[in-house]
């Protein structure tokens, strides 16, 4: 009896922390092509904005002034705070006074640079709307009816710039 005590209450703490740390995400759109493909489930582990680094792939609230869809957005990171402003790279930060990113904001940037929103239009994306970094892909869900629970389909806008975009339904925790 205590030992199937123990074995739940194990299983029910590995259960939460998998719950409080990672999210599964569905990639909807062209933005991150040819690193990630429309349809692509990728395990998401949270964390906290001064963790992020240059090269990673992250998932965050769309807070891109005009674009009220999607609510989350996948990019991936060219510049974190300390970092040089990358002028050359980003038209949108070209006349920008910072000499480095400031606190609380990244530079980010889609693969597929013909089919993304990112900082080349919108210049910086607040840090505090991360939601995790990307960690692997994982087998493609058949349908919306198969995937997993933490993952809800959502379509790309069919006019203008298609940014590629995930829904999941559990909030961030806040650190």
């Amino acid at each position: 009896m205590i030992i199937a005590v123990a074995g739940f209450i194990a299983i029910s703490f590995a259960v939460w922390w998998l719950h409080k740390h990672l999210v599964i995400v569905t990639v909807c759109g062209t933005s991150m092509f040819p690193t990630y493909r429309d349809g692509d489930r990728l395990l998401v582990r949270r964390i906290s904005p001064g963790r992020v680094r240059r090269g990673h792939v992250v998932v965050l609230a769309n807070d891109m002034i005009g674009v009220a869809q999607p609510p989350y957005v996948i990019k991936r990171v060219l510049a974190v705070p300390g970092d040089p402003v990358p002028k050359a790279a980003i038209p949108s930060l070209r006349s920008a006074r910072d000499v480095v990113v400031p606190e609380g904001r990244l530079v980010l940037v889609g693969d597929n640079r013909a089919h993304s929103r990112d900082s080349r239009q919108s210049g910086y994306f607040a840090s505090e709307s991360l939601l995790g970094v990307a960690v692997t892909r994982l087998p493609h869900a058949t349908s919306a009816e198969n995937a997993p629970p933490a993952v809800r389909m959502v379509e790309t806008p069919k006019a203008g710039m298609q940014p590629v975009h995930l829904v999941e339904r559990y909030p961030r925790p806040r650190s």
